[in-house]
């Protein structure tokens, strides 16, 4: 995952330090993208872009962001995976030299600046939520994808649009923010707070499939420009035919979410999920794959035994930590500073520990959800 943010000012009196306050930004997003952090500005137009890159897909400087398209038109910061990007380079080989392209986030860019963002939106398969900047019509649009995976929070406050993957951004920008009564109602009623609303007042996040544009005459609309309710006539099949077709769309689904420039790792529980991933993973790796659990000594809640068991029937390369109570506690203070906003989600520790442990040997890990 990396950290994308972004800012507009519209008060015409006063001009602020957006540089400054982009790496200000960037810092606190750092763990998201430790391999680069980028800013871009444009003091003429009010308006600023930073990036902290955790880089997955092409290794290399040259697909570091923020990143200005061909026609320099368009600015974009992006976080997320584009998985046909190959299939998209192909089309746009017909209109550019896109030979030596080795970058998602470029092909994305490149792809939006010939194609518009329209067709681009139909086109594009994913995770992913990114800031567009127009040089032409000096609006910013943005974007996140169609299941709503990765984040995108946004205000309008004191003259200033914002926009961050994590809240804790915010707080560098407006020194004003105040808790959401209404929001901590519905974190007490559903043990998190649900899209649009944030633990703060005035900070909105995003719902999947939404689109985002500030205009030039600092007008907000937004749409949610793809809905499973209006296509579901499309996927009308028969039971068999489901059932005959699921095994082929997970095998797509794991191949995709294995395109990446670095190793990629599974998180394995022995439950049905992780271990239906690190099978079919299994399939495309061309060497072990690498898994990672985390048992507990309190052996009522330990599930290690059957990560095992399912590790050595795959013949994975295995790698386990098992942790004790007080390991559990010593996180309780840092969630804060993990999590943008309070939920309930009883696994939010171990899910931590498991990550932060398995990040010592790999960038990226599948997991069964």
């Amino acid at each position: 995952m990396c950290g994308i943010s972004g800012i507009i000012e519209t008060n015409k009196k006063v001009q602020i330090d957006k540089k400054y306050q982009i790496e200000q930004v960037n810092k606190t997003m750092s763990h998201r993208g430790p391999d680069s952090r980028g800013c871009w500005i444009d003091n003429k137009n009010r308006v600023g872009f930073g990036h902290c890159r955790l880089s997955i897909i092409d290794l290399s400087d040259s697909a570091n962001q923020p990143m200005i398209s061909e026609n320099g038109r368009f600015v974009i910061t992006f976080n997320g995976e584009i998985y046909n990007f190959e299939k998209l380079k192909n089309d746009l080989a017909k209109y550019l030299n896109v030979k030596g392209i080795n970058s998602d986030t470029k092909i994305l860019l490149e792809y939006i600046s010939v194609f518009g963002i329209n067709k681009t939106l139909k086109k594009i398969e994913g995770m992913y939520a990114f800031g567009l900047w127009d040089k032409i019509e000096k609006n910013l649009i943005l974007i996140n994808d169609r299941a709503g995976i990765k984040p995108i929070y946004w205000c309008y406050l004191n003259n200033i649009f914002f926009f961050a993957s994590e809240l804790a951004g915010f707080k560098k920008i407006f020194n004003n923010l105040q808790i959401d009564s209404d929001s901590l109602s519905n974190y007490l009623r559903h043990g998190y707070i649900p899209a649009p609303w944030t633990i703060f007042k005035n900070v909105r996040k995003f719902q999947p499939a939404s689109f985002l544009n500030f205009s030039s005459t600092n007008q907000i609309t937004t749409k949610q420009y793809w809905d499973f309710d209006e296509k579901k006539e499309e996927y009308k099949f028969s039971e068999k035919k489901i059932i005959d077709s699921t095994e082929n769309i997970l095998k797509q689904a794991v191949s995709n979410c294995m395109i990446s420039d670095v190793q990629v790792a599974s998180f394995l529980s022995g439950g049905i999920d992780s271990s239906l991933i690190t099978a079919l993973m299994n399939e495309f790796s061309s060497s072990k794959v690498k898994t990672f659990t985390i048992g507990f000594q309190d052996k009522n809640y330990d599930e290690s035994i059957y990560s095992k068991k399912i590790s050595k029937h795959l013949k994975t390369d295995h790698n386990e930590m098992i942790i004790s109570s007080k390991d559990l506690l010593n996180v309780i203070p840092k969630i804060s500073e993990i999590y943008s906003e309070p939920f309930a989600d009883s696994s939010q520790i171990p899910t931590f520990i498991l990550s932060q442990y398995t990040s010592k040997s790999v960038k990226v890990a599948l997991s069964g959800d």
